[in-house]
């Protein structure tokens, strides 16, 4: 195979000169074999599980703690009213006057409290409460890592000891993973560049977490979907019971954010007023037929291009700024751009930014025409980042470059910034704006970005709801150089229907087509290659108060491939919704043996006519038919110019929904079909004929 190689800032990376956080372990203790040298005074021992599983702990089934180590742990399991302590063996940190301690704990409550002693020389010179937060039936996950400063007491001393109180009343605790570094130990990420950006990036980023799978998320935030018809008194029995509160919802509550006292999380043995569990885990859908909660992910983090950017203030837009821009053509077809947002006043993007003329009040949006800003929750969707206006300008030049204003479509962009000036979005914000998306009526989202680990089903829900809808999604394929089959990046590893997922492609030194180095590649995974080399795009201006604008740049990486890919599909869904998808793919042309890690070798060509055609279909003759009136009224005949076997009839909507379907058994050279069409609304609609593997698709308008 042959890969291009790119010098470029590409997708997911930073520059080569970023610093890396990688940190230097002074000692630890990770209970592999036994106590390693612990000595306890009453009820600690050594867990080769990593389990505190006796009769009187009400254990239940539940996981081990989720160290890196493996399973050994440090666990009490002592009866209740005792006070527990394990004390440590001996460290020696002279010669370093910062250190952090770092460890992994699962810590269930009933009316105890624990604390962390440091003593030195034997004499306790500072104490820590733990767990402050924790509430009665409340545990933490089993993946709880705490991180503390304890250089005050424990820098540059050589006879330093860790103590952990256990006292009244209380479950279990276990302790694994007791390390200590010279500096702030940020967790590691998989791949690691994207942890080593958060930390670069500061506060708040450099206060995230990382799940069992190595990815990061905002620490102490849940998502949280609940299931249809489920009531105010209800969720709050739930929050109340997990120990979180509503910071944040969107698309008229149809998603929650929470932030949790403790991260902690209800195991599901706690009972409600009429019996049975109410924690959320237990609550979940697929756990019972009365499930009240859809869906619950770690509010995750995700990016575009990872750039160390100043944070630039951003106004609500006027009504005298949005003045300008057109009213949305009834019929438009709206592409979503999910990213770091849009210069709407860009000259190569402008005449597809249109007002959307009503705002509904089911989305729960005010003043949102243009877009939305989820990340400063206001209108104004000004990219502080360039990456979302370079996507949103490669959209606008492939519509121009397939001749769109001959194709009887209007076609409109549709920016959500999600993602804010270093390019770091949140899964919260990715759903509402997947939500908002359909709400708004698109029919095609790019999404230019990712996230690996943990697929998510708070996503996977929203992406769901979009295959519903009869749109479609065009995901990055990302830019790691990875086998997705070894490390799934998402969203473009999302199996939905109508998701396409896009690799990159340049030209070598030789002039040669050749996958770029930095693309993810599968041949199981990634649908089709496009051009993401050096691509030539919009850029916006320094601030939204610069007059500065209309300026250009190149830019690499498989977020350059996929708008190319969704203004395709949006022309390939101008000729008809139905099966836009497969024409699309259909139409790529096979590039073996350069593009053997891509599904069938696609690469999309632009000079290949076959996405916008309506009157043939691949490997069958074309039904030759004629349509009249257009406009149409209450009625609309159809003619055949030529004999054909059984066929189908479809009216579809502009959403790619069938309004009407009629059946023909046979027909002959001349004869009239006459279709009712007194139950549609005025608009406009696509009438598609299909004879076997053939089909004929034309566009009319209702009045």
């Amino acid at each position: 195979m042959n890969l291009l190689k790119n010098s470029c800032l590409v997708l997911f990376l930073l520059a080569a000169t970023s610093p890396s956080f990688t940190q230097s372990i002074l000692d630890e203790d990770t209970f592999d074999t036994d106590l390693n040298g612990w000595t306890s005074s009453t009820g600690w021992e050594w867990s080769a599980d990593g389990r505190a599983n006796s009769a009187n702990n009400f254990w239940d089934g539940r996981p081990p703690i989720d160290a890196v180590s493996g399973p050994g742990a440090l666990a009490y399991r002592a009866a209740e009213g005792d006070i527990g302590r394990v004390t440590s063996r001996s460290y020696d940190f002279s010669g370093n006057a910062t250190v952090f301690l770092r460890f992994t704990q699962y810590y269930r409550r009933w009316q105890g409290a624990t604390r962390l002693n440091i003593l030195v020389d034997g004499m306790i010179l500072e104490t820590i409460t733990l767990n402050t937060n924790v509430g009665i039936n409340i545990e933490t996950s089993h993946r709880d890592v705490q991180i503390f400063d304890i250089s005050m007491a424990a820098g540059n001393n050589e006879n330093v000891q860790l103590e952990f109180v256990f006292e009244g009343t209380n479950y279990f605790w276990l302790i694994d993973d007791v390390q200590f570094f010279d500096d702030y130990p940020y967790p590691q990420t998989r791949p690691s560049f994207f942890g080593d950006s958060l930390a670069n990036f500061g506060t708040p980023y450099d206060n995230y977490q990382v799940d069992s799978v190595g990815w990061a998320y905002v620490p102490k935030q849940l998502v949280v979907q609940f299931a249809a018809g489920v009531t105010e008194p209800e969720k709050q029995l739930i929050r109340d019971t997990v120990g979180a509160v509503k910071i944040s919802t969107c698309v008229c509550d149809r998603l929650e954010l929470w932030e949790l006292t403790d991260d902690p999380l209800n195991f599901g043995d706690n009972q409600g007023p009429e019996g049975g569990s109410i924690g959320i885990l237990s609550n979940k859908k697929g756990t019972g037929s009365t499930a009240k909660v859809d869906g619950v992910d770690y509010n995750y983090y995700n990016g575009t291009q990872l750039q160390d950017r100043i944070d630039t203030p951003i106004q609500p837009l006027t009504p005298a700024e949005l003045l300008p821009f057109a009213v949305s053509p009834v019929d438009a077809l709206r592409i979503a751009i999910l990213d770091t947002g849009l210069d709407i006043t860009h000259e190569e993007v402008s005449q597809f930014i249109y007002r959307i003329p009503d705002v509904n009040n089911e989305e729960c949006l005010v003043n949102d025409p243009i877009g939305w800003n989820f990340v400063d929750s206001l209108n104004n969707v000004f990219d502080d980042n360039s990456h979302g206006t370079h996507v949103a300008g490669i959209v606008a030049r492939t519509l121009r470059t397939l001749n769109h204003d001959e194709d009887n479509c209007s076609y409109q962009i549709l920016p959500y910034k999600t993602h804010d000036e270093h390019g770091v979005a949140t899964l919260f914000n990715v759903t509402c704006a997947t939500y908002q998306a359909i709400q708004d009526s698109a029919r095609i989202i790019n999404d230019s970005w990712g996230f690996y680990g943990d697929p998510s089903e708070i996503l996977q829900n929203a992406l769901d709801s979009v295959e519903l809808a009869g749109a479609y999604v065009v995901s990055a394929a990302g830019n790691e150089g990875l086998r997705l089959d070894t490390l799934l990046q998402y969203p473009a590893c999302y199996d939905n229907s109508n998701m396409i997922s896009v690799a990159a492609e340049g030209v070598d030194p030789n002039g040669i087509i050749a996958l770029a180095d930095f693309s993810n590649v599968s041949n199981t995974l990634v649908d089709i290659a496009a051009p993401g080399v050096s691509i030539n795009s919009s850029v916006p201006r320094a601030t939204p108060q610069s007059t500065q604008n209309n300026e250009f740049d190149d830019k690499s990486g498989t977020s350059m491939a996929a708008p190319a890919v969704s203004a395709a599909l949006a022309v390939a869904y101008c000729a008809g919704p139905l099966g836009a998808k497969d024409r699309l793919l259909d139409c790529a042309e096979q590039f073996e043996p350069y593009f053997p890690d891509i599904i069938q070798a696609r690469r999309l060509d632009l000079n290949r006519f076959c996405i916008t055609p309506v009157d043939t279909a691949p490997g069958g003759q074309s039904p030759q038919f004629t349509l009249y009136p257009n406009p149409a009224n209450d009625r609309i005949q159809v003619r055949a110019e030529a004999e054909g076997s059984f066929t189908q009839l479809k009216i579809v909507d502009m959403r790619g929904v069938t309004m009407l379907e009629y059946q023909q058994s046979s027909w002959s050279v001349g004869q009239v079909t006459d279709l009712d069409l007194n139950t549609l609304p005025a608009g406009s609609y696509f009438l598609q004929i299909q004879q076997e593997d053939a089909y004929w698709v034309t566009k009319f308008i209702k009045i």
